[in-house]
């Protein structure tokens, strides 16, 4: 940190480590969804508004196309957590 300011590879740390949260993906992917002038979540840089006009609404399928790593990841969490769930449930033994 250089008087006080975030480093670009100490904010895309943070950002990884905050992605783990569930709660984290989800707010990120409702931003992405029903603000349609989202055109990146996290740090933008300026390489990225190249040729974009600003305040201009996306179309739905490019705001999903932005979702879509945290939407996967969503669903990929819990279907990781059911089968874990699902494994443990089963090696129990039934004591009747």
């Amino acid at each position: 940190m250089a008087l006080g300011l975030q480093t670009p590879g100490t904010a895309e740390l943070e950002q990884i480590l905050a992605r783990l949260s569930p709660s984290t993906l989800y707010a990120e992917v409702i931003v992405a969804i029903l603000d349609p002038t989202t055109r990146a979540l996290g740090p933008i840089y300026l390489s990225q508004l190249q040729g974009a006009v600003l305040g201009a609404p996306l179309p739905l399928a490019s705001s999903l196309l932005i979702a879509w790593p945290q939407i996967v990841a969503m669903i990929a969490t819990a279907m990781m957590l059911f089968v874990a769930g699902y494994v443990v449930f089963q090696r129990q033994e039934v004591r009747a």
